[in-house]
């Protein structure tokens, strides 16, 4: 089957899964930690991608999968698709009774994103996107990145991620600099999210020290498909699997890319 198949898979078994995260989000879970306080893990989590494995492999048995919470296998094949999934991306937020949380998952063959979709549960928001064919809200708006900010920083809605990765000088080095343009900041909790809003015209940028590929392959295709620009993320390490390090993730509206790229590169070398 193609990608337009799995594409309506994907859609349908994220919604299922987000219907499960929902039930634990109102209903109360139990959390544990997994490399610190800031850094947790929920039986919501593990439910979510052992569903999303099983629906998925059910229907594409020679594909392989990266989940954030353990799921891994290679497919039938080097030329096999790989599935990487988030089954809760802003864990944190999700714990603590946050809406801002979503269900993240990309399509990979090779080196190349082919598919990317995200579920915003509590808004019941599915962002999805194929290489190609552009990126829609709900299947039904197209989406297309902010042009209100006219270029200019200072008109421009910036969400910055917080990370435990990132050394407390370069944050710092990049909230001062930032706040002196005068540009909006919004700090969101989930990077995967974070990038539906850029997608969708409501953020105009996102900057993240280090994040995982779980956390930002779906999200990049959908800014990309939506007109934006974003920094390449890498797909696999040097022996063919999945990325599993952490890499800077940056998407932005393409006439603002350069100019707020310089702050932040200004910050990392504060390092």
């Amino acid at each position: 089957m193609g990608l337009a198949e799995r594409q309506a898979a994907c859609e349908a078994a994220v919604r299922e899964a987000g219907a499960v995260a929902r039930r634990y989000f109102e209903g109360g879970v139990e959390v544990l930690e997994k490399t610190g306080p800031q850094d947790l893990l929920s039986v919501a989590d593990q439910e979510c991608e052992a569903l999303l494995v099983a629906r998925l492999s059910a229907a594409f048995p020679g594909d392989g999968f990266q989940g954030e919470e353990g799921a891994a296998g290679l497919g039938d094949g080097a030329s096999a698709g790989v599935w990487v999934i988030d089954p809760i991306d802003g864990t944190n937020n999700f714990v603590r009774g946050d809406p801002m949380w979503c269900v993240s998952v990309s399509y990979n063959v090779g080196d190349c994103t082919e598919l990317g979709v995200i579920y915003d549960v509590m808004a019941d928001h599915l962002f999805s996107a194929r290489r190609g064919a552009g990126a829609t809200l709900n299947g039904a708006r197209k989406l297309a990145v902010s042009t209100r900010h006219d270029g200019d920083l200072g008109r421009a809605m910036v969400c910055v991620g917080t990370s435990t990765q990132a050394p407390r000088a370069c944050f710092a080095g990049l909230m001062r600099s930032l706040a002196d343009t005068g540009c909006g900041l919004r700090f969101g909790g989930s990077t995967a999210l974070a990038l539906c809003y850029v997608a969708a015209g409501r953020w105009d940028a996102y900057y993240e020290y280090g994040t995982n590929t779980w956390d930002a392959l779906a999200g990049h295709l959908l800014v990309t498909e939506a007109g934006g620009r974003v920094t390449p993320f890498p797909v696999r390490d040097a022996d063919g699997r999945i990325e599993t390090r952490r890499h800077k993730t940056y998407a932005a509206a393409p006439d603002l890319y350069d100019a707020l790229d310089a702050h932040i590169e200004a910050s990392r070398a504060l390092a």
